[in-house]
Order: C-alpha cells, then structure tokens, then sequence
C-alpha cells in the first residue's frame, strides 16, 4: 500500500508540472510525503524554491479509505524568525479512492526556511489521524542560518534589566544572585 501512495504522490505531482506556476521539472524528484496512521490519508509536497522569502508548491492529497471520513492537507513552514505558520487547510471530500492536487506560491515575509504538509483523516468535523512529511529546507539559507531556526537553535542575545543581577557579570567580582547591578552611565 505504501508503495502504491508513493507513487501516486509522485505521478500527480509529475503531471502538476505542466500547470503555470508548478515547481520546475528540476523538482521532479524532490517529493515529501506522509500517510496517517489511520490509513485514510496520504499526501505530499513537490517544491521549488524562488527566494529566502518564496517557493512554489505543488500539493497531491489522496483519500486512501473508504470510512465515510473526508481528507484535508496545508503546508507548515518554519520562518526566517524560527516561528512556526501554518497555511490554509485544502479539503478533499469525494471519497475513497479520489485525490486531487493543487499548486500555489507560498511567500512569507520573515522567510521560509523550511516546508513541511500536514496531512489529516477528519470525521465530520473532529481530525481522527494526523501526519506530517519530512522537511524542505530552503536552498537559498545557509547551514549555518538554518542553524539558528531549528530544533536546538540558540537562542539570540540575553537583554538583562539595569538593577537586577542573574549571577555574576563575567569581568565583575563576584555578585550573590539577584543583588543589584549598577546601570551604565
């Protein structure tokens, strides 16, 4: 089963191409994908990226059981910022068996730099199963800028208020925790 939704995934995203505004045929290959544990639901992602801030995207949803349940996929980046956004949900409601695909832009202006589908098998109005594909990480970010916005990133700098003391300053001598700290000038 696995290996039919594979390349079902791969065939409507291969046959997305030719809609203006598809990823390019250099992103043939490039498919991420899930199915729910469920297995009511499949879709994926085929992508090409256009900037720090851009990509075009196709999405392939398929509903993989007949169990009166109806199937719905959005794209989930992760900015520029290290914050999570999550696109509008695209429904499939024509049963068992029926897939449909769809191409976008996708833009944000903190960036994107990485892409991922959430795929889920709703029963009426309450989600019963629910996947995510793997990531997309954006070409145009290098390693060390994908660094700061995943899993295990630094954090920025630590602002600290004039008058409160966490510890010790490193050149200060030292400083029971929380006692004041002078305010510059």
């Amino acid at each position: 089963m696995r290996r039919h939704i594979v390349a079902l995934l791969a065939a409507a995203a291969t046959a997305g191409l030719a809609v203006t505004g598809a990823p390019s045929a250099s992103a043939a290959a490039l498919v991420k994908s899930c199915s729910t544990s469920d297995g009511g639901a499949s879709g994926g992602m085929q992508w090409d990226w256009n900037s720090k801030k851009s990509m075009d995207v196709g999405l392939i949803l398929a509903d993989t059981e007949a169990d009166s349940n109806w199937v719905r996929i959005r794209l989930d980046i992760t900015t520029g910022e290290g914050n999570r956004y999550t696109y509008k949900w695209r429904e499939l409601r024509d049963g068992n068996g029926s897939n449909k695909t769809w191409t976008t832009t996708a833009t944000h202006d903190d960036g994107i730099v990485s892409a991922r589908v959430q795929v889920e098998d709703v029963h009426g109005t309450s989600p019963q199963s629910t996947c995510y594909s793997g990531k997309a990480y954006n070409s145009y970010y290098s390693d060390a800028e994908r660094m700061r916005t995943g899993p295990g990133a630094m954090p920025g700098p630590v602002r600290l208020r004039c008058g409160v003391s966490r510890g010790q300053p490193p050149s200060a001598a030292p400083r029971p925790r929380g006692a004041a700290f002078p305010c510059p000038g």
